[in-house]
């Protein structure tokens, strides 16, 4: 039966409510009514990971070319994990990421093939957005190239969380480092698979209001000996594995408890004392 017995107003939000708890149940939902559809279908494209599932790349290139209002008005969160994997056009991917740019909050990439300088015009679009992780090399076209000034570059000046995949290198950790204490809203940095560790100290100096520096590496070996012999004794250096890393920005996204939840609650519970000072190994993943 299509007629409500509820006020619309309260069922939408009943609907809603049941998608945002359960994102799984969403496809279900959406065959319930019509009007069930219109509410709810913004929804199951609030949060696309790209260059996991094929089946889905496959529904989200279509929802591209016969959904593309929906598409404006609902992606929020974007990881592109590969594109080539994913067998996405590069000019598809770009006319998803100018659909979404006004609304997106938090964008993330491993691929070099997606992050270039042909996006920074689309990422000036992107003025709501506060999560970001990738390489900087690549998406300046260069380490020499990378200027997160203002207001040469202001998307970064809404940042709050940002992972960078680069390599510290002799060349480039000081245009980095500069870089980011001229970040008005940076809170949360994550520094990925970096050998480097004579930045740490110096970014945690040059950034007072960073709440959060996490050093994350897939390797045990290296993770344990960083916590052993850090490089700082500072309680907002953290430690951390790599785990499943999409799988992990996916439940941030969707308002779980994802690293950044897990170390901030570390930080806290060591400046109450919970937690030895000396401890520096978070065990998330």
């Amino acid at each position: 039966m299509d007629s409500p017995v509820l006020p619309p107003e309260l069922e939408r939000e009943m609907f809603e409510t049941a998608a945002l708890l359960d994102f799984r149940t969403i496809p279900s939902l959406l065959r319930v009514a019509r009007r069930v559809l219109e509410w709810i279908e913004p929804l199951l494209y609030r949060v696309v990971v790209i260059g996991r599932s094929s089946q889905k790349d496959k529904a989200y290139r279509r929802a591209l070319e016969l959904k593309p209002t929906v598409l404006a008005k609902s992606v929020q969160h974007l990881f592109v994990i590969d594109i080539d994997l994913s067998h996405w056009l590069e000019d598809d991917m770009n006319s998803l990421l100018q659909l979404c740019a006004t609304q997106l909050l938090s964008l993330a990439s491993f691929s070099s093939a997606f992050y270039k300088p042909t996006l920074l015009p689309v990422l000036l679009q992107a003025v709501w957005l506060r999560r970001w992780a990738g390489r900087l090399e690549c998406l300046f076209g260069g380490h020499s190239a990378v200027d997160l000034s203002f207001p040469s570059f202001p998307v970064f000046h809404t940042i709050t969380h940002m992972d960078i995949f680069d390599h510290f290198t002799d060349e480039n950790d000081e245009a980095i480092c500069a870089g980011l204490a001229s970040l008005p809203c940076l809170t949360h940095l994550c520094l990925s698979y970096s050998t480097r560790l004579d930045p740490i100290a110096r970014i945690l100096i040059q950034c007072p209001r960073l709440r959060l520096l996490v050093l994350m590496d897939v390797e045990d070996e290296m993770i344990n000996e960083i916590a052993e012999n850090p490089p700082t004794m500072d309680v907002r250096f953290v430690v951390s594995g790599a785990g499943s890393y999409s799988t992990d920005w996916e439940v941030g996204a969707r308002g779980g408890t994802d690293f950044w939840a897990a170390a901030d609650e570390f930080v806290a519970r060591k400046r109450r004392g919970e937690i030895e000072a000396s401890r520096f190994l978070l065990d998330h993943f």
